[in-house]
């Protein structure tokens, strides 16, 4: 008996993004002086605004006031008995 195993690990994906002439063109230019390929300044341009956003947008968080109260069953009301417990509903309403 022979077990084949295959194995394939995505480790990159394919994408195709539309962007405007003017901005390729820049993005082109500014990837040669820096000797850097466009797919290296896009990668670089992704992950610093994925980083910032990580680290916060600058908007002031607020805080959560957390509002607590007692809880369980009012007295005498036994949840075993329907008929009981519909009276206190009906009356509730």
């Amino acid at each position: 008996m022979k077990i084949w195993l295959y194995c394939y690990i995505v480790t990159n994906m394919k994408t195709t993004v539309d962007l405007p002439d003017d901005l390729l063109i820049q993005a082109k230019v500014f990837a040669a002086r820096k000797k850097k390929t466009l797919k290296e300044l896009i990668i670089a341009g992704l992950r610093g605004q994925l980083e910032a956003g990580e680290a916060g947008d600058g908007c002031a968080r607020r805080q959560i006031r957390w509002v607590t109260a007692d809880g369980g069953l009012p007295k005498g009301v036994d949840l075993s008995h329907r008929e009981t417990l519909g009276d206190i509903i009906s009356r509730q309403k």
